[in-house]
């Protein structure tokens, strides 16, 4: 007979349901994968000659140098805003977390403009000094700064939400036998930190293994690049799924090892209760260049990007420049976020619900399924589900349905864990007075349990919103035809060197994006 201990009092309306979500979640990986091992000798001979693991290779050294050149920008501006006196310490720590609202690929249009072979300051230095050529930034050294600069706040936003709740004992005790403010913060304060590092770096990790629109418009040769030209330009699928499957591999091995050092690493409060009121370190002569840093990182991240573009929507308008389809792509990309978000509630919340209170092997392997799309990049995802989508054929394939199943499964974490975080701070007393009342557990669910999550309802929806808006990838591989949303114009525009053309969606998109951030800010505790 069957052992089903495991599942006592587990009702089986929510778990099947849950099971048919991770089906869902998991299904794009595992097509890969057949796809892959039906490849034939002439595609594996393809696969696995030097090119690939040259292009392996570029993809690993990008997204280890971006992880650690963001670490490098976080971490001070973290301890700055946290825990010195620095002036407009607000500004700073809401001024520092903008540039997520701005997307790599808009990141690298404008850094073409500026510092391409014919960009701004080519022009500039030309027509001043008669200067016939600048440094070619592109490649590597583009990608690694504009990606940086944009992708930081993963870890800054960790960081904060961490750095205030740290055990302060730990650097008393320190102070107390002798250690200065540099070795207190080298062997307690950084210790301590290391879990929200591990858990930032690796988001960056992740986010740089799956840019595609940065590292194409900078002509820096990734996987996601190499996965694009091949879906686009043979009608060998067998040899895209390997590379798909080849990047969604690195994403795992990049999630391994953040899993195994932090496993190593556990840190635990010396103290109970509440942590105490952290020390306010008196920055002194050093005031002047801690402003300097974040005031220069906030330049280059935020104000010179929103500035750019201002300059380009005006340079356009100066010269009766047009740009048509802007509201039917603003409306396409509203649509997008907001079914994707609904999507998204409704699929994270049972999880989230069958995790928390029925926490059992089968619940947290479930849940560990649907976690799979946000750590696998979105273009083999896309992939994945081009293949699924024509094979079932119509009403599913090339439809807005595959388009919006695609952005539910890369970004359900993201509604995962506000909601899972609300659910374990609710205490089951009411359900169970509930039941005590003669009322079923899915009445009780809908009508006692789902209202008092609204908190982490509406911070899921909204920080999926923000995801989708700027999604770029899944939108090109999955859209219906004549389907174009403010990202694909952005793309569309900036890779036919059309700048003045492309600012105006981008601004617009970074102001629909920037909206619902704002919404997250105003409720996080970190910024009451």
């Amino acid at each position: 007979m069957l052992n089903i201990k495991f599942l006592r009092g587990m009702p089986l309306g929510l778990l099947i349901p849950c099971l048919l979500i991770a089906l869902v979640a998991i299904s794009p990986v595992i097509h890969l994968t057949i796809r892959s091992l039906g490849a034939d000798e002439s595609t594996w001979l393809w696969f696995l000659r030097w090119r690939t693991l040259e292009i392996v290779w570029r993809s690993m050294i990008l997204a280890t140098s971006v992880t650690i050149v963001c670490i490098s920008i976080s971490l001070p501006i973290s301890f700055l805003t946290n825990k010195t006196d620095i002036k407009f310490k607000q500004l700073w720590k809401i001024s520092a977390i903008l540039p997520l609202v701005i997307p790599s690929y808009i990141g690298a249009y404008l850094f073409v403009s500026v510092l391409g072979p014919k960009g701004i300051l080519y022009q500039i230095l030309n027509t001043l000094f008669n200067i016939n050529s600048i440094p070619n930034l592109y490649g590597f050294t583009g990608s690694l700064i504009i990606i940086s600069l944009l992708s930081y706040p993963y870890i800054l936003l960790t960081l904060n939400a961490t750095i205030n709740s740290t055990d302060n004992s730990e650097e008393e005790s320190a102070r107390i036998l002798g250690l200065g403010n540099y070795n207190i913060f080298r062997k307690v304060t950084l210790p301590q930190l290391m879990p929200s590092i591990l858990s930032g770096g690796l988001l960056v990790s992740l986010y740089t293994l799956s840019d595609f629109g940065a590292v194409s418009l900078l002509r820096y040769k990734t996987l996601t690049w190499a996965i694009f030209n091949q879906y686009s330009g043979s009608i060998d699928r067998n040899a895209t799924a390997l590379l798909a499957l080849s990047l969604c591999m690195l994403a795992i091995i990049f999630v391994y090892f953040e899993s195994t050092f932090r496993t190593k690493r556990k840190q635990y409060r010396a103290s109970p209760g509440v942590a105490k009121r952290h020390k306010v370190h008196k920055l002194g002569i050093w005031q002047i260049p801690a402003i300097i840093f974040c005031g220069s990182i906030v330049f280059l991240s935020l104000i010179m990007p929103v500035s750019m573009l201002i300059f380009w929507i005006i340079r356009g308008l100066l010269h009766s420049e047009t740009i048509p389809g802007m509201l039917e792509a603003s409306i396409s990309s509203l649509s997008l976020g907001f079914m994707t978000a609904i999507l998204v509630i409704v699929l994270a919340t049972p999880i989230s619900y069958l995790s928390v209170r029925y926490p059992r092997f089968i619940s947290m392997f479930i849940e560990k399924i649907c976690y799979a799309g946000f750590s696998l990049p979105s273009i083999a995802i896309s992939i994945a589900l081009v293949f699924i989508g024509s094979r079932i054929g119509s009403p599913l394939y090339q439809s807005m349905a595959l388009l919006v199943i695609a952005c539910a499964i890369l970004y359900m974490p993201t509604g995962i864990g506000p909601i899972k975080s609300s659910i374990e701070l609710l205490s089951p007393r009411p359900e169970e007075s509930s039941r005590t009342l003669g009322k079923g557990k899915f009445t009780t669910i809908f009508k006692i349990t789902i209202p008092m999550l609204r908190s982490g309802i509406f911070m899921g929806a909204v920080i999926v919103f923000l995801v989708t808006m700027k999604e770029l990838p899944a939108v090109l591989i999955l859209s219906p035809l004549d389907f174009k949303t403010l990202s694909t114009m952005v793309w569309s525009y900036s890779t036919e060197a059309f700048f003045a053309e492309a600012a105006a969606p981008a601004l617009l998109l970074i102001l629909l994006s920037s909206l619902p951030l704002t919404l997250v800010l105003i409720k996080s505790s970190v910024y009451k």
